[in-house]
C-alpha cells in the first residue's frame, strides 16, 4: 500500500458529501498514481485504489479528521451525544 500525501482541504460548502467524498478520493489516486507513475523499481502501477471516509452530522456538516486531541474529544462527544450521523 502506497498511502497518499493529499491534504484533505478541498472546499465543503462547494460539494454534497458524496460528491466531497468521491473528489477527495479521486485527488488521492492522482497524487498516487503521479508519484508512482515512473518507478524506476516497480514500474508503472497497474492498478491504483483510492478511498475516503467523512462523516456527516445531522445538518449535513461534513466532519474530518480531528487535528488536535481536543477536537478529537469534542468531535467524539458531539457524535455520541447528539442526533444521528452518516458514515
Amino acid at each position: 500500500m502506497i498511502p497518499s500525501t493529499f491534504a484533505e482541504n478541498l472546499d465543503k460548502s462547494r460539494y454534497e458529501a458524496f460528491e466531497y467524498v468521491l473528489e477527495t478520493a479521486i485527488q488521492k489516486c492522482l497524487e498516487v498514481y503521479k508519484r508512482e507513475i515512473n518507478n524506476q523499481i516497480k514500474g508503472e502501477p497497474a492498478m491504483v485504489l483510492s478511498a475516503d471516509t467523512v462523516i456527516v452530522s445531522y445538518t449535513g456538516e461534513i466532519m474530518e479528521k480531528p487535528r488536535s486531541e481536543e477536537g478529537h474529544l469534542a468531535m467524539l462527544k458531539a457524535l455520541r451525544d447528539g442526533p444521528p450521523h452518516k458514515v
